[in-house]
């Protein structure tokens, strides 16, 4: 661009200056959510919403649980597993 007497701004961000951008907007977007969770009623709002709306709590405990669990028993009786889960459950 200089022979039309225009400067060169330095064109694209660097790749590390990209990634800071990215990381600072991540940070910002979580104090929101965080801010926004606290203010609606934190832990009792999500209570509630397992039960007004089962489908969307649903959705996002399956974001925050593990896909794979490793888990090692052994001489388990898997009806007194799934009795003591029932047992859990509210009604």
């Amino acid at each position: 661009m200089a022979g039309l007497g225009l400067k060169k701004t330095g064109g694209a961000p660097k790749a590390a200056a990209r990634k800071k951008n990215v990381r600072a907007a991540q940070t910002t977007l979580r104090e929101a959510i965080l801010e926004s969770f606290d203010r609606v009623g934190g832990v009792e709002y999500l209570a509630i919403q397992a039960y007004v709306n089962p489908v969307a709590y649903l959705g996002l405990l399956k974001s925050v649980i593990p896909k794979e669990v490793e888990l090692k028993a052994e001489n388990v009786n898997v009806v007194d597993v799934l009795a003591d889960l029932a047992e859990r459950l509210p009604v």
